[in-house]
């Protein structure tokens, strides 16, 4: 529902993403609302799966979020690459099925999980420490 951006923390000198609501929704409630949803359902959620939310605000009549950077590729590009082994299969499953267990819970109805953008396009699986980031909480699209 957003374009998603790297930029620089200066006051604590980090990578960051800013998600940003396009103009074109911020003046259909319903999408602002779902912003403002996304956003406080990420400042409920701690888990090594899920990207954190680092803020939510609104400048000049932009609403934007700052996320976790996450360091690596989609899943979507890792696919593209090739075959994944098994081992390394198993496990990017493992930890996207936690994340959305930790993420969903008993909070919505397991048919609604994948309507929210839940795609291989929103993980993130990163080299450093071989976790499988979610970001699709709020949905997100590659990098600016």
């Amino acid at each position: 529902m957003g374009k998603v951006y790297l930029a620089k923390d200066v006051k604590l000198d980090r990578q960051v993403e800013i998600k940003v609501l396009p103009d074109s929704l911020t003046r259909d409630k319903e999408r602002v609302a779902r912003f403002e949803r996304e956003a406080k359902l990420l400042a409920s959620l701690n888990h090594p799966n899920i990207a954190a939310i680092h803020g939510f605000d609104e400048s000049n009549g932009t609403r934007f979020l700052g996320l976790e950077y996450v360091e690596g590729k989609t899943l979507s590009r890792r696919l593209k690459a090739g075959a994944v082994p098994v081992d390394e299969a198993l496990d990017v499953a493992r930890q996207i099925a936690e994340a959305l267990e930790r993420a969903y819970g008993d909070r919505l109805p397991p048919e609604t999980m994948f309507q929210n953008g839940s795609t291989p396009g929103n993980r993130f699986v990163s080299p450093i420490c071989g976790n499988g980031h979610d970001l699709s909480f709020p949905s997100s699209q590659d990098i600016q």
